[in-house]
């Protein structure tokens, strides 16, 4: 729990004599963010009524509220 894991198996064969890299998308992680916050473009929309949501985001700003205030991992 509470872990991301990546496992990659391939025939070496299949590549010959090229050198093999991987690339990885990460989204983020689900952050509670406010309501009226859209994580994929960044943007607010109306005005926000105090409460939060849970979402993917990558944004610093959130990600440091989350550091700061998570119970498990965060000073809570």
């Amino acid at each position: 729990p509470n872990t991301a894991l990546v496992g990659v198996q391939v025939d070496s064969e299949q590549f010959g004599s090229q050198q093999v890299s991987r690339n990885y998308h990460l989204r983020g992680r689900i952050l509670q963010v406010p309501s009226n916050y859209n994580p994929q473009t960044r943007q607010y929309s109306g005005i926000w009524d105090g409460t939060f949501k849970p979402a993917y985001s990558n944004n610093m700003a959130w990600c440091l509220w989350d550091m700061l205030t998570h119970p498990r991992y965060g000073m809570g």
